[in-house]
């Protein structure tokens, strides 16, 4: 299967589900709902985009390190390109 990279500043709701690990439908509903949790969305017209930066400030404010709510420290971005080689933007 090939991995989709994500060169691009703004992502469709298929490439955020996969880019954050949920659901499309998670993120309808969440959207729809209002759900406070969800990620910041643009609506354009009638579609729906995500900004990959948004999307990693929100991943990153959803990281712990424990089950307790202890907040982890922040990924550099060596650290990222080390995990995350997939999801490296070149500009």
């Amino acid at each position: 299967m090939n991995t989709p990279k994500f060169p691009k500043p703004v992502l469709d709701e298929e490439e955020t589900a996969y880019y954050i690990g949920m659901s499309r439908s998670w993120l309808r509903i969440s959207r729809c709902q209002g759900n406070p949790d969800s990620p910041p969305f643009l609506k354009l017209g009638r579609s729906v985009r995500y900004l990959k930066e948004d999307l990693d400030q929100w991943l990153e404010k959803h990281r712990f390190v424990n089950t307790l709510g202890g907040r982890a420290k922040p990924i550099s971005s060596v650290e990222r390109q080390y995990y995350f080689p997939e999801f490296v933007v070149e500009i």
